[in-house]
């Protein structure tokens, strides 16, 4: 297969959005807003280290701003090791809910 044809094939609108989620995401963590953000939550009673609200606000942030750009932010502020399974059961429950 000619390179031509290759790169006919790639999805160049797709890999913009996702060069531009990395930039935007860095762009926050460089700012301090996520420490922030992090910050004004904890002073409310929500810590992200919880499962429960790391699955909350996970389940709630892809409903506004889709499910991988609410991963990418959410990533760095949630800590502990059931962390990443979290994100990714509030991710497939709110898929499945959805589509219930």
């Amino acid at each position: 297969m000619a390179s031509r044809d290759i790169l006919g094939q790639v999805d160049w609108h797709l890999l913009v959005l996702f060069a531009g989620l990395f930039i935007v995401n860095h762009a926050l963590a460089a700012s301090g807003m996520l420490e922030r953000v992090s910050g004004a939550a904890l002073a409310r009673g929500l810590d992200l280290a919880h499962p429960a609200v790391l699955f909350g606000v996970s389940a709630a942030l892809s409903n506004l701003v889709s499910n991988v750009p609410a991963v990418m932010l959410l990533l760095p502020l949630a800590h502990g090791p059931p962390a990443g399974a979290v994100l990714a059961l509030s991710i497939a429950a709110l898929w499945l809910w959805l589509r219930a």
